[in-house]
């Protein structure tokens, strides 16, 4: 055997001889056992024959599990009694009226690409190309546009919405 070798042979029967030790060590809580008194059975007997003297037999029986049971199932519980209900008289609700929710979009500037014209739309950081008849995002489509407004339809709501060009520069 080398030097390496022996050292670790060495230091794990070292780890081993501490773990050993540490296991049989009594700890500092422990104490000494001393030898065992006899107890006085016929004190816990007198004690154990008062208690279950004193028990009624009604309480015997609903705590044995041998007694005799009926093979009838209990009778059902009493109907509940019936509720009296007040009428009263609801105001009729006003329908609620849903609209669109206003466009998202800002007008960024556009281009007339071989006679058709491309809108650029800003929403956010993102950046749209409209065309006429577009649908954006599947909830607006662009009905028609002119050269100073673009006209949406809110696909959910059916309302229509136009966006100024004039004035939606950022």
């Amino acid at each position: 055997m080398d030097k390496a070798s022996k050292k670790r042979w060495a230091i794990w029967l070292l780890l081993l001889s501490v773990t050993v030790a540490a296991i049989f060590a009594p700890g500092p809580e422990e104490e000494q056992v001393s030898a065992a008194k006899p107890r006085d059975t016929a004190q816990k007997k007198t004690e154990a024959m008062q208690v279950a003297s004193a028990a009624s037999a009604d309480d015997y029986d609903e705590a044995d599990p041998f007694a005799p049971r009926g093979w009838e199932p209990p009778p059902p519980p009493p109907p509940p009694a019936p509720k009296q209900i007040a009428v009263q008289r609801q105001e009729p609700v006003a329908p609620v009226v849903v609209s669109a929710p206003p466009l998202p979009f800002n007008y960024m500037g556009q281009l007339n690409d071989g006679g058709e014209q491309v809108v650029y739309l800003g929403r956010g950081e993102q950046l749209i190309l409209v065309r006429a008849e577009d649908t954006v995002e599947g909830v607006y489509k662009v009905l028609k546009m002119s050269a100073n407004e673009i006209e949406f339809l809110h696909l959910p709501t059916g309302e229509k919405q136009i966006l100024n060009m004039n004035t939606a520069r950022p």
